[in-house]
């Protein structure tokens, strides 16, 4: 029917977006682009052993590597209470993994 038509109306259909000649053009913006006086980087290392059991992480050896200003673990999350997050599923998932990968 015509009703249910207009409702399902774009769907499928191209969309013409006002920002994409200048991406095309190069001439866009993406976050990683962005420069902030004082910002950091971030870099995650993951286990290279799957299912592993952490024994210590040796915060000492990577902040003694030039230019890294901080080194984070599951214990650095636990006084905030952020080392756990709930998930859309209901339970939780480790944001950092503190006794086993």
């Amino acid at each position: 029917p015509e009703e249910r038509q207009a409702e399902l109306q774009g769907m499928g259909d191209s969309r013409l977006r006002k920002e994409d000649a200048r991406f095309i053009q190069g001439k866009g913006q993406y976050c990683d682009d962005i420069k902030l006086p004082g910002m950091l980087h971030m870099d995650i290392v993951r286990s290279p052993i799957a299912h592993g059991r952490i024994k210590n992480i040796k915060k000492d050896d990577a902040l003694a590597i030039p230019g890294v200003h901080a080194v984070l673990t599951a214990d650095d999350l636990k006084p905030l209470n952020l080392h756990w997050m709930p998930t859309l599923a209901g339970d939780v998932a480790a944001v950092l993994a503190d006794e086993k990968v």
